[in-house]
């Protein structure tokens, strides 16, 4: 066993956890689903745009990172992003799901704030679409993204596209009630109790 090695992680997760507000996560895009309206972006009444399930085949190839931004703000800052492994970017049969550590910066404890209070909840991305095709169902031109070469980023967003995205803070609260258990054991420590 290398203790060094185990001294340095254990040193740059403990700055990490120091770094960081809490743990995002959800869906930033889904596959279609003919049952799940959210997963349909309505761009007008006649026309909506798809993502097909082979849509991000080549994200498990993907030699660049991904990075996280607020409202798709690429030239700002960014919340995360994979190549830190500060966030992380994964495909299952629903879609495209993530997972990112909110910077302890004013950006993300505004995020921090607006999604304990549900005024954000939602995700987008974007990407280079490699091959699409167009179709109608009835008087409805639909737009169905078969793949894309790359994903450029990934956004927490208050107005997305594909409605049915989440984004919830699952880390944050729980840092929040251990902090609070120990402020409880310290008082009942001082109080003589065990």
């Amino acid at each position: 066993m290398n203790l060094t090695n185990n001294i340095c992680q254990f040193s740059i997760a403990q700055a990490n956890d120091a770094l960081s507000l809490g743990q995002v996560e959800g869906y930033a895009a889904l596959y279609y689903d003919p049952t799940n309206s959210g997963s349909t972006y309505h761009v007008s009444d006649t026309v909506q745009v798809r993502l097909a399930r082979t849509a991000f085949q080549n994200l498990n190839h993907q030699k660049n990172d991904v990075t996280v931004f607020f409202g798709h703000q690429m030239d700002s800052v960014p919340l995360a992003r994979t190549s830190s492994q500060s966030a992380k970017v994964w495909l299952d049969n629903i879609g495209m799901r993530f997972s990112f550590s909110l910077p302890k910066t004013k950006l993300g404890e505004e995020i921090y704030v607006a999604l304990q209070r549900g005024d954000l909840s939602q995700m987008s991305f974007s990407g280079e679409i490699e091959k699409a095709t167009w179709g109608r169902e009835g008087n409805v031109s639909v737009k169905t993204i078969h793949s894309f070469s790359r994903i450029l980023e990934v956004s927490i967003v208050s107005n997305p596209a594909f409605l049915g995205t989440s984004a919830r803070l699952v880390a944050g609260l729980v840092e929040e009630a251990r902090k609070a258990l120990e402020i409880q054991a310290r008082i009942e420590k001082a109080r003589g109790g065990f």
